[in-house]
């Protein structure tokens, strides 16, 4: 079995949906954590190029919730987007961590789940960070065969040399890569690239070419999962325009305005325990305006959803859009989907 995954478009895999047995799979993320938790598996190997801290965070959320205990890391440290924060986290979370630098830059992205009967791998662009896991432009192949199949003594032997050649990560080899220049932390890597974008934007005097392109930027278009091309005519335009606030103070409601978060004792994971600890906890967060909106339109399109916190109340949307969605519908039952991707249609079932 196989499957394709398409992300940044906000729209779920049908393909990795039916092999994962999860119709919500629309990013790396989502497959690296259904595979974790599926326990035909007991071994897994992540090999990447590049990890961050969040990255790494993401990663031991899913394996504390899966139940595949045996992972190990495999992170290059080439180019210098590695942080020493992503690796000792490694260290920190009780993954088994190893560093690959060799001549050539290290730039796999694979991870592999390995069972007694089956063996299960995806392959793709996204690394261990969390725009790489969830919210940048990536695209993955995933498939699953059995532990016979030819192409498994092919991808073994590959593994086999990364594990030959890795360095088991330690606190005194991560000193050595900072010392060497070869990682540094997140902190420093922002300051470096503002250092950077300022000494880019003065540098542009008299005589000196500029060679940055003004291209527009345009807005992510929508994978709509009907078949059709993706594009509305003028007639729906008009029809399904984005929404438009008149006021900024129309879901700016406080806590008591709004109906009491139901209350929910178990949790299908650990990943849905933390984020309705997040729902629960804070006022003016990403899932509690997420929460005001649905309420107050009674109805709404995902994609509209998304427009309304970026674009009007100025919020950050970040990897765990899907995820904050996810405790509405799945945890305090209070949101009823209808359709797929961002024409997807939210509707308030609470009270």
């Amino acid at each position: 079995m196989d499957a394709f995954i398409g992300q940044g478009f906000s729209t779920d895999s049908e393909s990795a949906g039916q092999l994962l047995d999860d119709p919500e799979i629309s990013s790396i993320g989502d497959a690296v954590e259904a595979s974790l938790a599926d326990s035909r598996f007991n071994r897994a190997v992540a090999a990447v190029a590049f990890a961050t801290e969040k990255g790494v965070q993401h990663l031991k959320a899913m394996v504390q919730s899966g139940s595949v205990d045996d992972v190990e890391v495999y992170v290059g440290v080439d180019e210098k987007v590695t942080t020493k924060d992503a690796l000792e986290g490694i260290l920190e979370s009780g993954l088994s961590g190893f560093i690959y630098h060799a001549g050539s830059t290290y730039h796999p992205k694979l991870f592999y789940f390995d069972g007694p009967e089956r063996v299960r791998v995806l392959v793709g662009s996204g690394n261990l960070t969390q725009d790489g896991l969830y919210t940048n432009y990536e695209a993955a192949f995933l498939a699953e065969v059995d532990k016979n199949a030819d192409a498994v003594a092919d991808l073994e032997q590959y593994l086999e040399q990364i594990e030959r050649h890795g360095n088991t990560l330690s606190d005194d080899l991560i000193s050595d890569l900072v010392d060497d220049g070869k990682v540094n932390t997140e902190a420093e890597q922002r300051q470096q690239r503002a250092a950077e974008s300022n000494s880019t934007e003065g540098a542009s005097g008299e005589g000196s070419p500029s060679y940055k392109a003004d291209v527009p930027r345009q807005s992510a278009p929508s994978l709509s999962s009907s078949g059709s091309s993706g594009r509305s005519t003028p007639s729906e335009e008009s029809s399904e325009g984005t929404h438009k606030l008149e006021s900024l103070d129309e879901y700016q409601l406080e806590r008591e305005e709004m109906p009491d978060i139901p209350p929910v004792r178990t949790f299908p994971t650990k990943t849905d325990r933390d984020y309705y600890k997040q729902l629960i906890s804070e006022n003016d967060n990403q899932v509690n305006f997420m929460r005001r909106i649905i309420r107050e339109e009674g109805r709404i399109r995902k994609g509209e959803l998304k427009d309304i916190l970026r674009e009007q109340l100025d919020v950050n949307i970040s990897g765990s859009f899907d995820a904050d969605l996810r405790v509405l519908w799945r945890t305090t039952d209070e949101v009823r989907r209808e359709g797929r991707g961002d024409d997807q249609m939210l509707i308030w079932t609470g009270e």
